[in-house]
């Protein structure tokens, strides 16, 4: 549900906003959208524009801590129904789970890390592939090198003591 919050006055607009145009700020009832399980796995893996929804409703803070734990939850969930993410966005996903209980989920964002990156290396790449299955996806034309490469050093930094 979006509610109408409040009109800027003509001529004035939030610090955060560019310049120029008319600001209506809308008010998000997180609670009402996140009241069941079953909707928090559906806004999980429910992609507009490209972004996951649930994991953008956690980094944002959009979700209260309960939805955040049930899109995190669902989100781990073996077998959980929902659509795999690309290596561009694990980052977003371990982060929306580190930011929801660091101590819970560091050994899956661990566990993931080593299922997914360990394979390449032991196919002898020196760096992160585009996606898992390397050069031979996109007809032959996937990328053996890309700017994800330094996730799971950023991640094995950040967690390992």
């Amino acid at each position: 549900m979006l509610r109408l919050k409040s009109q800027p006055k003509k001529g004035s607009r939030p610090k955060s906003a560019p310049l120029g145009g008319t600001f209506i700020l809308l008010e998000i009832s997180v609670e009402q959208t996140f009241q069941t399980a079953a909707v928090a796995s559906l806004v999980a893996c429910h992609f507009v524009d490209g972004v996951v929804d649930g994991i953008q409703a956690i980094l944002c803070g959009a979700a209260d801590d309960t939805a955040a734990k049930r899109i995190a939850a669902a989100l781990t969930r073996p077998g959980n129904g929902l659509t795999p993410v690309t290596l561009s966005m694990k980052g977003f996903v371990y982060d929306a789970l580190l930011h929801t209980d660091q101590k819970q989920y560091a050994p899956y964002v661990l566990e993931n890390i080593r299922s997914v990156y360990l394979k390449m290396l032991n196919e002898g790449a020196t760096s992160v592939w585009e996606t898992e299955l390397g050069a031979h996806d996109f007809g032959g034309a996937g990328s053996l090198c890309h700017g994800w490469s330094a996730l799971p050093i950023y991640y094995l930094h950040k967690l390992l003591p």
